[in-house]
């Protein structure tokens, strides 16, 4: 049978087909491989770039952030140095609190505004303010007052932006940064948020009427805060308490050492509470700074103050009260009872009532640790019933802390006291051995009440030895005073205080020996304030 040629066509060899299977599978693996190959290239490359880019991202960061730390704390130096001359301290910048719109950013969705204590620098202003600079390209926010530095520019990491010295700081440390946990408070509703997390980082960025809270036993206190609450000087008015029976008593109960209170303004408060009372916080042992309260605070119990009923450990700066306050025991314009800790560039205007430990800046120093009140004042009038001082009710040591209390100065009035007063301290007492220092210091307040014991400078000292330092510290004995009116009430030590004439404490060399570089100014007709002072202490 012969083989046909269709045969020959149609019918190849089967090992030529396996043969012909065989390489297309193989030029598709190859495909594949070189595909694969191709990818992981591009994710190679993909990766590498993230990396540089990433590198390149964290090298500006920690510029910035390196950058900032500095500015924020030139920012911050200038800012004291200012408030302590104002006449020669020029700021750089313009300033944004009274722009007619808010300069702000918009920062991961939300409106950030800077206005109260903010300046504006440009590149320029920046450059020539601190040379130092890595990044010379940027323009901030500054706050001369907090030393709160906003890069303008940003930095972007993690899909999100950030501006703040704090936050660029904490992601140059491998840190999360505080405002992925920060909280705006614009309503009243929002402050109640705190409570949900007592930890967390709140920032005010309205001014907030608390009126709504003002029916039945008020705002219910902030039992316990430990985070940080930034009001930046926007207003949280019309704050009403009325919860005589409770203890902890004002915006915050207790605030504790992690915390941080700074820009508060509190306008038009009427606090009514137990112990530990006052407009700000019940008891404090965190920091607060620049902030501010007008209104009524009063008290049936002990530890009431207008700012802080009780403090304690850190450190109070440039903060004022402008309020009447009442209380039973240890109670002072600004803060009730002192523990321990530091009190810087405040002050107390208004009235102050109590029975026992009456103070026009702080109602008893009862310290656990070393103490210190620098750069203080009061102006009140006071009603107590003992143990009444212009500055401070009284200082009672039971231990070994130390006291210093330096360039600081009381005006106004005791007006009325049944029991040791004294013009700049009513009562000084200790059980063992302090160290209690008066530097720099002078009063001027009306002690001509009539009561059983009284004293120009100290109503009362009961030590068990001459443990007071003083230098520099007077008192004026105007002419409505009783001729016979000493120094000291009642003393069983020999320390004296030098009193000065109306006339005298209005020349400039009855402050010879303080420092009237950086601290003090003695104007026409004033006595002695101090540099940052906008308000004089003139003659009356």
């Amino acid at each position: 049978m012969g083989i046909k040629l269709t045969d020959l066509i149609e019918n190849d060899d089967p090992q030529d087909s396996l043969v012909e299977d065989k390489s297309k599978k193989t030029m598709k693996l190859l495909t594949v491989g070189v595909a694969a190959l191709l990818l992981v290239i591009v994710v190679v490359v993909v990766i590498i770039l993230k990396n540089v880019i990433a590198t390149k991202q964290m090298g500006r960061i920690k510029n910035i952030a390196n950058d900032a730390a500095n500015l924020s704390t030139l920012v911050a130096t200038t800012g004291i140095k200012y408030r302590s001359n104002i006449d020669n301290v020029q700021l750089v910048g313009t300033s944004l609190e009274n722009e007619e719109d808010a300069f702000h950013l918009d920062i991961n969705g939300k409106r950030e505004e800077y206005r109260y204590g903010y300046y504006y620098l440009t590149n320029q202003e920046v450059n020539e303010f601190m040379p130092t600079l890595t990044e010379k390209g940027e323009e901030y926010v500054v706050n001369y007052t907090t030393g709160e530095v906003i890069n303008i520019a940003g930095v972007e990491w993690g899909g999100r932006k950030y501006h703040s010295n704090m936050d660029i700081t904490a992601l140059a440390k491998g840190e999360v940064p505080p405002s992925d946990s920060m909280v705006y408070i614009n309503t009243p509703q929002d402050m109640e948020l705190i409570r949900q997390n007592p930890n967390g980082y709140y920032k005010l960025s309205a001014d907030i009427d608390m009126s709504m809270y003002s029916q039945g036993n008020g705002w219910k206190p902030i039992e316990n805060f430990y985070g940080v609450f930034e009001g930046r000087g926007y207003k949280i008015s019309n704050l009403v308490i009325n919860r005589d029976s409770e203890n902890y008593c004002g915006l915050f109960g207790q605030v504790y050492d992690t915390a941080i209170l700074s820009e508060v303004v509190l306008e038009n408060v009427n606090v009514n509470g137990g112990a530990n009372t006052g407009a700000l916080a019940g008891n404090c042992t965190g920091t607060i700074s620049n902030c501010s309260v007008t209104g009524i605070v009063n008290s049936s119990g002990n530890s009431v103050g207008g700012l802080v009923g009780s403090y304690n450990s850190n450190q109070i700066s440039n903060s004022y009260a402008n309020v009447s306050v009442t209380g039973s025991k240890d109670v002072g314009g600004l803060v009730g009872t002192l523990y321990g800790g530091r009190m810087l560039a405040s002050y107390s205007k208004g009235t102050v009532t109590g029975m026992n430990n009456v103070g026009g800046l702080i109602g008893a120093i009862k310290p656990s640790r070393e103490t210190e009140v620098s750069e203080t004042y009061a102006d009140t009038r006071i009603k107590a019933t003992e143990n009444a001082g212009g500055l401070i009710g009284s200082i009672e040591i039971l231990n070994n802390s130390i006291v210093n209390t330096v360039n600081s100065y009381a005006i106004g009035a005791i007006e009325a006291a049944n029991n040791v007063a004294g013009g700049f301290v009513g009562n000084i007492y200790a059980a063992n051995g302090p160290t209690i220092k008066f530097e720099s210091v002078y009063t001027a307040a009306d002690v001509s009440v009539d009561t059983n014991i009284r004293g120009g400078f100290v109503g009362k000292i009961s030590l068990p030895d001459d443990l007071i330092i003083s230098t520099g510290c007077l008192w004026e004995k105007d002419s409505y005073t009783d001729k016979d009116l000493k120094d000291i009430g009642q003393s069983n030590i020999t320390k004296t205080f030098e009193s000065k004439t109306p006339d005298e404490m209005l020349t400039q060399s009855a402050y010879a020996t303080w420092d009237l570089t950086n601290v003090w100014n003695v104007g026409e007709n004033t006595r002695a304030y101090f540099k940052w002072q906008t308000e004089l202490t003139k003659k009356k």
